[in-house]
């Protein structure tokens, strides 16, 4: 197994190899090809169509690792954290990423137009968390700071019992909610508590197939093949009559499905067995991911913006380079996003964390 922190003896401290931030990279444009088709109204576009070209099917497809890529977004998060603390500084710095862009998007928009003035605009805008129904964001705030208490309770488990704790919410997220007869209700924050649990095993008590970077390989490249069989089977469901999003995505359409909890934690097993040692350049760029979410997903009016107005995807929905298209607005938007990020880190964060640094200094000098 490769490690996931490389010990640098020159800087006397830890720092990650870039294995898992190679993987943080990939899913977070997968994420990005989610939401070009889903949030560009090109996904409505496609099926309204009566006969499906090549290109539509590859851009569904494509589409169709989402929620996927929330699910080892948050595995890797709870890789890392369960193993280590939440202290304010790395809070702080979480809140203030989320309430830069929060705030400047909306203002950005309100000047251009995309937005008006309201309560509840300025209530989403000013309050870090409004709503813990769907929103990723939101969620991710509150169970951040879940993650202390879930610490110790994964401290204090054995072996044994953490695995019949993951068994249970599994068999009452994953399982259930497959089950047609069954209605489970959760939202984000629930089911990153479920995932967190599954990550802190993998990291406590290694599995000798997890850790076995051939087999974890070939299930998460077969769990990938079964992925694309069951969209483009929902693409052809829909071309005998069926149609909406969890027709097409049924087995992928969200993420506590059997298949995508299965290729979820194997991609990311398979990637954590992966000998890379630390890459500056990957881990500069996989420290951006979360900024290239909270930038291109925003609000409704950036996705108005972003994918109808600017990049007009829709138009080119029959275009023959319609798939070249889409790769190029995606790799465009994630670097784009992602420069905008560091320019974040080295203009407001970076100058912010000296300043709390510094007081807080003067504070413990003081005690």
């Amino acid at each position: 197994m490769a490690d996931s922190i490389v010990q640098v003896n020159t800087l006397n401290k830890k720092i990650r190899s870039s294995n898992l931030e190679l993987f943080r990279i990939i899913v977070m444009f997968f994420v990005v090809m989610h939401h070009y088709v889903i949030n560009s109204g090109l996904f409505e576009t496609i099926l309204a169509k009566s006969v499906f070209s090549v290109g539509d099917y590859v851009m569904i497809l494509l589409a169709g690792f989402g929620k996927i890529g929330i699910n080892c977004f948050v595995l890797i998060t709870g890789y890392f954290m369960c193993t280590s603390k939440i202290t304010f500084r790395k809070y702080f710095k979480l809140l203030l990423e989320v309430m830069l862009y929060k705030i400047i998007i909306y203002m950005v928009f309100l000047a251009c137009g995309y937005e008006k003035i309201s309560g509840g605009a300025i209530l989403r805008t000013f309050l870090p968390i409004t709503s813990l129904s769907d929103g990723f964001t939101d969620c991710f705030l509150v169970f951040y700071l879940t993650i202390p208490f879930l610490n110790i309770l994964v401290d204090n488990m054995d072996k044994r019992i953490h695995f019949r704790l993951n068994v249970l919410l599994l068999v009452a997220y994953s399982l259930f909610v497959s089950l047609p007869w069954m209605t489970v209700r959760y939202n984000y924050l629930t089911w990153f508590v479920v995932l967190y649990f599954i990550a802190s095993y993998i990291r406590r008590y290694p599995v000798a197939f997890l850790e076995n970077k051939k087999a974890c390989g070939i299930a998460a490249a077969l769990l990938f093949v079964l992925c694309l069989l069951s969209i483009a089977g929902g693409m052809y469901g829909v071309s005998k009559g069926a149609a909406g999003y969890t027709k097409v995505y049924t087995f992928v359409s969200d993420c506590p499905k059997p298949l995508a909890v299965a290729f979820s934690v194997t991609a990311f097993c398979f990637f954590k067995s992966i000998n890379l040692r630390y890459n500056k350049f990957i881990n500069t760029v996989s420290a951006t991911t979360f900024g290239v979410l909270l930038i291109h997903s925003n609000s409704d009016a950036m996705r108005q913006w972003l994918w109808q107005d600017l990049l007009k995807v829709k138009h080119y929905a029959d275009s023959s380079l319609s798939v070249v298209y889409m790769l190029a607005c995606c790799v465009g938007v994630f670097i784009v996003c992602s420069i905008i990020d560091l320019i974040r880190v080295y203009v407001v964060e970076n100058p912010l964390l000296k300043v709390y640094d510094s007081l807080h200094s003067k504070i413990l000098s003081k005690r």
